[in-house]
Parts: C-alpha cells; sequence; structure tokens
C-alpha cells in the first residue's frame, strides 16, 4: 500500500490502493469463497434472471451487493449445488414418514447446513479484505446439478 506522507498531514492512502476494495472486487471474493465450498458446485447466474454485480466493462454473475439505509454491505449469492453431496445417500422415507420428521428431516438439514458454511466462507472472504461484518448475506440455492 503506498501512503503519502505529508509534512502537514498523517499518512493517507492512494485513490488506487482504495479502488481495489471497488463493488467488482469484493464480489470476486465473494463468488471464490463460494466456491471453496463443498457442496457448492458453482455460482449461478441466477434462476430467472441475471444476478450480477455491474462495474466498468466487467460483472460479476451470481453475486449482487448492495447498502442497507444505514450503509453496511448486503451480499447476494447464487450457487449451484453438487448434488451428489447433498443428495441423501439412504433411500427417501415414505411421505407420512418425512412429514412426522419436521424442520429435523435430513435433506433440510443438510441444506441448512451448507447454508450456513456457504455464509461463513463469504465471512472470511469479506474480512480478509479489511472489510466490516455485512448487515445480511442471503444465500440463493438456484440450482443442483
Amino acid at each position: 500500500m503506498k501512503l503519502d506522507h505529508s509534512p502537514d498531514s498523517a499518512p493517507t492512502t492512494h485513490a488506487a490502493d482504495q479502488a481495489r476494495l471497488d463493488d467488482i472486487a469484493i464480489a470476486q471474493a465473494i463468488a471464490r469463497a463460494a466456491r471453496t465450498v463443498p457442496g457448492v458446485s458453482d455460482i449461478s447466474p441466477g434462476r430467472f434472471a441475471l444476478v450480477a454485480t455491474y462495474g466498468v466493462h466487467e460483472r460479476v454473475p451470481g453475486v449482487v451487493l448492495w447498502r442497507a439505509e444505514d450503509g453496511a454491505m448486503c451480499v447476494e449469492a447464487h450457487v449451484r449445488l453438487d448434488a451428489r453431496v447433498v443428495m441423501p445417500t439412504s433411500p427417501a422415507p415414505s411421505a407420512v414418514a418425512a412429514s412426522s420428521l419436521g424442520p429435523e428431516a435430513p435433506d433440510e438439514v443438510t441444506l441448512l447446513l451448507l447454508a450456513d458454511q456457504i455464509r461463513l466462507a463469504i465471512h472470511r472472504a469479506l474480512h480478509a479484505l479489511g472489510l466490516p461484518r455485512p448487515a445480511r448475506i442471503d444465500v440463493a440455492m438456484d440450482d443442483m446439478v
């Protein structure tokens, strides 16, 4: 990081160094982090419409950044899941048995845990960039391959 050591002021960062944390760079880091989670096969560009973060001559499909009213960052990450990781290995229970399991059904737990792992990976990526904790991270599981 380049510093401007003015005799009358404290060191300040150059605009080029600050620009490295533009929305495109942040979205790219989020996409890379989400891809590292076991069970995520890739980022999805969206199920019904293209979702992306847009910059000058560039876009990052599948990751949307926006700011809350208080200025806090919010993240929306769209992913495709790897069916081999997400699908249960045992035969599916009957409809009656599945309904009696309630929120503790194995498939639901797997998807909830996977969403939490994706959120954690995104939190770590943002922390590594020196950014504050986002106000929210929404994970959309668009497809399974």
